[in-house]
């Protein structure tokens, strides 16, 4: 999804099994929409993995103490190391 709003759309009406989030996106950003995931009964359970370039330690600790599984900056991980994580959250 190209902005927060559309985001939220998605995972709403088509669900999934894991949530790949960045924490910059227009209209909603990534802790909003990470909250409005974490207080919906059909949501509340999917693994979110914040995957962004926000490396400031107060956004990992913000985003961790509001229910992200694993947070990953983009510049530090590889694209096989991110499908790694996927696969991880999902089995």
């Amino acid at each position: 999804a190209q902005t927060g709003e559309e985001g939220m759309k998605k995972i709403s009406e088509q669900g999934g099994d894991i949530v790949l989030l960045d924490l910059l996106l227009p209209n909603l950003d990534g802790f909003e929409i990470l909250k409005k995931i974490r207080t919906d009964e059909a949501t509340k359970k999917l693994p979110v993995i914040v995957f962004s370039n926000c490396a400031e330690q107060k956004d990992v600790d913000k985003a961790m103490q509001m229910g992200a599984t694993k947070f990953m900056v983009k510049s530090n991980f590889s694209l096989e190391e991110l499908i790694e994580e996927i696969q991880k959250q999902t089995k």
